[in-house]
């Protein structure tokens, strides 16, 4: 976290139940809050992964809680965070009081306006004791105008039930229906119970062409010690993002930041990536992907690239007529490391650049681009397509040959025989009706 960069995935549980949750059971149930933090913290520290938790009670935000797991200095970020029973709409409410579904809410505790474990937490629980189970939309009203904090939601999904935000999506038209209504900028997220259900999650969003617009999570929900340390034993999911509120917005809104298997960056790989660049008194650490340059036209975005490229590779960036921007990029004095914090030589790195425009002109001129450098490597791997192979094959494969040799006139002279053509403004034949045991008048088709 020192350079805010990432150089592995880690491991998240942000579904964990405390001693204080109104539901409490198992474990936790009557158990002290410091005495409960003892046995969490006892087991956190046999997971090194791990690098982002929140306490998620139902209905009710415990601040003494949190204040006793930040006071253990753990190294482990937090992130306040409540399960409430909402209602999807008043309709549902008036008809079953039971009828509530799970969503999980996530507030911002860092960087300016972060949420306040006092004040915040203390008029969450005070609306949810006054309205307990409320409208969704009248929960967001409040958070908005009352609250005034980032939050982000997760609704269970196949889940415990009735308690998901849809346990059965009966034909294609319900399913279209209910994804459009749960994904992207309102439920980034969805929260499934298990490996199986993220693949049945899956599968819904891939035939509705929705797969990149939320995000699938399987935290623990748990209850007890026992169902923690199963969760972190055995991980459905590693996060490839910093462990604070916006890097959850970014997973939650960029599935490739979630991953099955571990990300892991060796020592040994850091020597092939470029990891800090220095200009002047400014030092610039770099990722090992995920990197990009933004700004607006004459902000510099290509004078920092040409500096990089010109001290890797010094009198390969620029031709002889740019010898006055080589001159001027060479006074600005940047130097590149790799992630080992060595200097980077002629050698030591080995990558593509292309100067601004490069794209741009080749597809404005008469220009082979499979001739181009770059474009020329990749082209070469791909064969000639020969159009007469192609309709040989396609030939033979549809077995023309052979019919052109015997040509089959059986079948139409069998459909004359066999059907007989009524007369009259309604021609037709007729076909018997296995539905209906009648017969049915066929429109009648010449060829001539």
């Amino acid at each position: 976290m020192d350079n805010h960069i990432v150089l592995e995935s880690s491991l998240w549980d942000l579904h964990i139940h405390t001693c204080d949750c109104p539901k409490a059971s198992g474990d936790f149930k009557g158990m002290s809050v410091s005495d409960y933090i003892d046995k969490l913290v006892e087991i956190f520290r046999k997971y090194s992964d791990l690098s982002l938790i929140s306490f998620t009670d139902h209905n009710h935000i415990s601040k003494r809680v949190y204040d006793e797991f930040e006071s253990r200095k753990t190294g482990i970020s937090v992130l306040p965070g409540i399960e409430c029973d909402v209602f999807l709409d008043k309709e549902t409410k008036d008809k079953d009081a039971k009828g509530f579904k799970h969503v999980i809410f996530y507030f911002k505790s860092d960087g300016e306006n972060p949420f306040d474990l006092d004040k915040d937490a203390e008029e969450i629980n005070k609306y949810l004791l006054t309205e307990p189970a409320p409208v969704l939309s009248d929960f967001l009203n409040f958070l908005l105008t009352n609250v005034k904090k980032q939050f982000l939601m997760s609704p269970h999904f196949m889940k415990q039930g009735e308690r998901g935000i849809e346990t059965n999506w009966p034909n294609a038209e319900d399913i279209k229906k209910n994804i459009d209504k749960y994904i992207d900028q309102l439920f980034c997220f969805w929260e499934t119970s298990s490996v199986v259900q993220i693949a049945h999650a899956l599968d819904y969003l891939r035939d509705y062409d929705e797969g990149n617009k939320v995000s699938l999570i399987h935290f623990s929900d748990s209850n007890s010690f026992e169902k923690e340390e199963d969760y972190l034993s055995n991980p459905a999911q590693y996060f490839f993002s910093l462990p604070t509120f916006d890097g959850v917005r970014m997973a939650g809104s960029d599935c490739r930041r979630i991953s099955q298997e571990k990300i892991t960056f060796s020592e040994e790989d850091k020597g092939k990536y470029l990891g800090l660049i220095k200009a002047g008194n400014c030092e610039i650490r770099l990722s090992p992907r995920l990197n990009c340059l933004i700004g607006g036209r004459g902000s510099g975005k290509s004078l920092f690239l040409d500096s990089i490229s010109e001290q890797i590779k010094p009198n390969q960036t620029f031709t002889q007529e740019n010898k006055s921007r080589k001159n001027y990029v060479d006074k600005l004095g940047y130097s590149a490391f790799d992630m080992k914090n060595h200097v980077i030589g002629e050698d030591g790195l080995s990558f593509d650049y292309f100067n601004q425009g490069y794209i741009n002109n080749l597809f404005s001129e008469n220009v082979d681009i499979a001739s181009t450098p770059y474009f020329s490597d990749e082209f070469s791997s791909i064969t000639a397509f020969s159009e007469s192979d192609a309709r040989s094959s396609l030939v033979k494969d549809l077995g023309y040959e052979e019919m052109a040799k015997n040509p089959i006139t059986d079948n139409l002279v069998s459909f004359v025989d066999t059907f007989k053509v009524f007369p009259g403004k309604k021609k037709g034949i007729a076909l018997p009706s296995v539905e209906k045991k009648k017969t049915k008048l066929i429109p009648f088709v010449s060829f001539g």
